[in-house]
């Protein structure tokens, strides 16, 4: 049996702000997928490989932001840290199964470190532009490895139009090249 729960605080800063930080704690069983997959899996783009000797995972983390909201600007600042023991991840290995890679699924006390900034400016009551950077640090603990599939440092650049219900949210993603990456991946 397990527990999750969490807790946060809210404190209004000014006309419009706020800085929110809360902090949580959180047990995943492991699916049935992690469990006993053993097959293609075409969306992932891998042939998975399911451990029935995985065990829970829990994890504590904390995150804290600072917010402004006016009429023409949103802005919004992220920062978070999540130690997770027994974390479940789908590890590639070197074989090659059906025109797949085989990804066997794995775990390890691991750490996630990471922020995200985005601001929005309302051009008119219909159009607005956004801005966006995100970023994650996702390593194993043992080995300071870092984890599989983790995205690298994104940035994003969109207009919003809003009208009548009718919303058209055209947007650039860009990304940074992944220079730390798993192992074998």
């Amino acid at each position: 049996i397990g527990v999750s729960g969490g807790i946060g605080i809210r404190v209004d800063t000014w006309s419009g702000g706020a800085f929110i930080t809360n902090f949580v704690t959180s047990y995943r069983p492991p699916g049935l997928e992690d469990l006993y997959n053993l097959g293609p899996h075409i969306g992932n783009l891998i042939y998975e490989k399911g451990n029935p000797d995985l065990k829970r995972e829990r994890s504590h983390g904390f995150d804290c932001s600072i917010r402004h909201q006016s009429k023409k600007v949103r802005v919004e600042g992220n920062f978070f840290y999540y130690d997770i023991d027994n974390f479940i991840f789908l590890a590639p290995s070197d074989q090659i199964k059906h025109d797949l890679i085989e990804a066997n699924y794995d775990q390890g006390d691991s750490r996630f470190v990471g922020a995200e900034l985005g601001l929005d400016i309302g051009l008119t009551d219909h159009v607005w532009i956004n801005f966006g950077v995100d970023t994650v640090d996702a390593k194993l603990k043992i080995n300071d490895q870092t984890l599989p599939r983790i995205p690298p440092l994104r940035a994003r650049l969109g207009l919003d139009f809003l009208y009548k219900g009718f919303s058209f949210h055209p947007e650039l993603v860009t990304t940074n090249s992944k220079r730390e990456i798993f192992q074998t991946e």
